[in-house]
């Protein structure tokens, strides 16, 4: 029996692919502890051991993170790394330290965005493997720009030296297995990744969700799905307004994942839930709207084609790969008129090749092996 200790951050999207790895690990006979949030908790199994960060940097910068995600792409960098990444990485740091020494790892997975775990691991020269949730690793925006690429290696730098660490290039991710969530097919052949990068496609596998939903409501007609995650809620509010007026009384159900406040009085073929079972809810839909985060990668999975708005930083990335792959199309978020909203779901909804496409790529992520093909290869990194 080997341990693995998880340091994830208090995204859904980022714990939940954790959680399945985990899980298979677990049913491997291996043991598995976490670091993370309080708040993150109930996506954990019941009996998980966790170690809570207990200053919550992210409930005390909740406004700076609106903000970074409605920022435009470099003034949105400069708020996600100095009023959250940086500040996270130092309430995670302590916990981590006294987390390797009490339960004494193996292995440790850490969070792309969880800094904190990579450095303890370094310091104490344990194995790691970096998980990957996020499409920014897909396109390198940030290389882009060679002064920003500059400034964000020098905030890495800072950290490691305040741990005795020396820097290195790329502290965020592991020479020896970095987990990337979608399939090499979807992610196209334009760049050349390293040999480190592991797809392993969406890892769905034992996630448990206990949502109340009005599943009467779902009558013969077809069936989109709207989300656009939380914290993009006021930005999206005019979005939803036209959604309103594009697809009211029209022969569709409308299921809309988003607080009920923002969307009063919802027309008769509107369900709003302030939260969605996705796993079970994803196999009856038809299409998703969405804002080209990691639940398209979950739709797809389902065989779901897509309309992509993207919102902020490396959504973009996403919905370029789903219209390339020919499994969606792409809206402007702030921009799009009802007409044309009206015109994009209707094409998705009724277009069997959106559909076709979505299903090659479902077959592509199966291939890949989800969360079991995870596991395997941070027991390979193990075994090395």
């Amino acid at each position: 029996m080997s341990r693995f200790l998880f340091v994830v951050p208090p995204f859904a999207a980022h714990v939940n692919p954790a959680a399945s790895i985990a899980t298979e690990l677990a049913d491997a006979g291996h043991e598995c502890a976490w670091v993370t949030y309080p708040q993150m908790r109930p996506l954990l199994a019941a009996d998980a051991r966790a170690y809570d960060v207990q200053q919550s940097t992210l409930v005390a910068a909740e406004a700076d993170l609106r903000r970074a995600a409605a920022a435009p792409w470099l003034a949105g960098m400069r708020a996600l790394f100095e009023r959250i990444l940086v500040p996270m990485a130092h309430d995670m740091l302590p916990i981590v330290e006294a987390a390797v020494t009490d339960f004494r790892p193996d292995v440790v997975i850490a969070d792309q965005q969880a800094i904190a775990a990579a450095l303890v691991a370094r310091k104490h020269r344990l194995r790691w493997v970096t998980s990957a949730p996020s499409a920014s690793l897909l396109r390198d925006r940030i290389a882009q720009y060679t002064a920003v690429a500059a400034w964000v290696a020098g905030l890495y730098a800072n950290l490691e030296r305040e741990i005795g660490l020396v820097p290195v290039a790329h502290p965020d991710l592991s020479p020896d297995l970095v987990l990337i969530y979608t399939s090499r097919y979807l992610a196209g052949d334009a760049v050349a990744y390293p040999a480190s990068y592991r797809f392993v496609g969406p890892a769905l596998a034992h996630r448990a969700e206990s949502v109340a939903f009005p599943w009467e409501r779902l009558t013969g007609r077809k069936t989109l799905v709207v989300s656009f995650g939380t914290l993009f809620a006021e930005r999206v509010r005019p979005l939803y307004a036209r959604l309103v007026e594009a697809l009211r009384d029209e022969d569709v159900t409308v299921v809309i994942g988003t607080p009920p406040d923002l969307l009063r009085d919802p027309p008769k073929n509107f369900i709003v839930r302030p939260w969605l079972p996705l796993m079970d809810l994803l196999p009856r839909t038809d299409a998703i709207l969405c804002h080209a985060g990691v639940i398209v990668n979950e739709a797809l999975s389902f065989g779901v084609p897509a309309v992509v708005a993207p919102m902020a930083h490396e959504q973009s990335i996403y919905a370029e790969l789903v219209v390339t792959a020919g499994a969606g199309v792409r809206v402007r978020s702030n921009r799009v008129a009802a007409r044309a909203l009206h015109e994009a779901v209707f094409s998705v909804l009724d277009g069997a090749g959106f559909r076709s496409a979505a299903q090659r790529v479902a077959a592509s992520f199966r291939d890949a092996g989800g969360a079991p093909a995870a596991a395997r290869a941070i027991l390979e990194v193990l075994a090395r």
